[in-house]
């Protein structure tokens, strides 16, 4: 399934660059309510990602975004819906993801996340520096719990884009939960109390393509890292 998954989305690719015009204005990867269609292409040490997304207009002021992505060479399936605001800055997002194999000493172990968000960018410096505060509630559930427990969120982006071309983005996220997680097999009640880092840098060229390094650092002091390539369209 995984690699006719990968077949498709490269015919589609090279499709659309057979096919479609380069872009006549660039388009804004460093700003999270920027509103473009895009195919992504990721590879790093948690294995082979894509993910598609389809963008369109609600309003004068409004669009949507939502992207299909799947992760970790398919074992995980991420499903996101935005709406977002370019005029004000503002987005809300819901964030769904499916683990198939989430624990990594078990096999086939699997969970579910379930985040609704809401976003403001504030710019700086022109708009050259951007921060975005993001917070969000919701729950997740896995395989050695007891229904589902409720959880908050707290994010927030540093962007700044240094040349017309190349940006970062330096992202501090603090997970916790509401209760204690009930847990399975006479396990004790666990508390979700995580904090995680993620670091972007990304590279623009052609106006509508992206190149991006991507470093994660989680509470377990363990990091992945990543490339990814988007083609916007």
């Amino acid at each position: 399934m995984f690699h006719k998954l990968v077949l498709s989305l490269s015919l589609l690719t090279l499709s659309m660059q057979a096919s479609a015009k380069d872009a006549e204005e660039a388009i804004d990867f460093s700003n999270p309510t920027s509103v473009y269609s895009a195919v992504d292409i990721n590879a790093g040490t948690d294995g082979v990602a894509l993910g598609l997304t389809l963008a369109g207009e609600l309003s004068d002021n409004w669009a949507f975004l939502s992207k299909l992505e799947l992760r970790e060479n398919a074992d995980m399936l991420r499903l996101r819906g935005a709406a977002v605001s370019n005029s004000v800055g503002s987005g809300f997002m819901i964030d769904y993801i499916k683990h198939n194999d989430f624990h990594k000493d078990i096999e086939d172990s699997k969970s579910e996340t379930l985040v609704i968000n809401a976003m403001q960018v504030l710019p700086f410096n022109d708009g050259k520096t951007m921060i975005v505060p993001i917070a969000g509630v919701g729950y997740t559930s896995n395989d050695f719990a007891h229904g589902r427990t409720n959880i908050w969120m707290l994010q927030a982006m540093f962007i700044h884009n240094w040349t017309e071309s190349i940006w970062t983005n330096f992202t501090p996220i603090l997970t916790q939960s509401f209760s204690d997680m009930e847990m399975k097999g006479g396990l004790e009640k666990q508390r979700i109390n995580s904090f995680d880092m993620e670091f972007v840098a990304g590279y623009r060229f052609n106006g509508n393509q992206n190149v991006r390094l991507h470093i994660n650092h989680n509470e377990d002091n363990k990091a992945e890292t990543w490339v990814a390539y988007t083609y916007a369209f």
